[in-house]
C-alpha cells in the first residue's frame, strides 16, 4: 500500500509541497525510508522520485537542500 501511495504522490502536480513538508513532517518520513537497509528497494526508489517531484518547486528545493536528505541520496 505504501508503495502505491508514494507512486501516486510522485505524479501529483501541485505547488503546495511546502505545506505538506512542514505539516506532515515529510522530510523525516523520506529520511527514514532512504536509510540503507530500512526500507525495500522499491520504496527507496519511490522516495527518490518523490524528492525529485518536490524539488520542482524552488522553495521546496531549498528546504531539501538545507536538510540532511542530500547526504542520503
Amino acid at each position: 500500500m505504501l508503495l502505491e501511495l508514494l507512486g501516486t504522490l510522485v505524479y501529483m502536480p501541485t505547488d503546495k509541497w511546502e505545506v505538506v513538508i512542514e505539516e506532515y513532517n515529510m522530510i523525516e518520513f523520506l529520511h527514514n525510508n532512504l536509510q540503507n537497509g530500512f526500507a525495500e528497494d522499491d520504496i527507496m526508489l519511490e522516495c527518490v522520485m518523490l524528492v525529485r517531484t518536490i524539488c520542482r518547486n524552488d522553495e521546496c528545493a531549498q528546504l531539501i537542500a538545507n536538510s540532511y536528505l542530500i547526504k542520503l541520496l
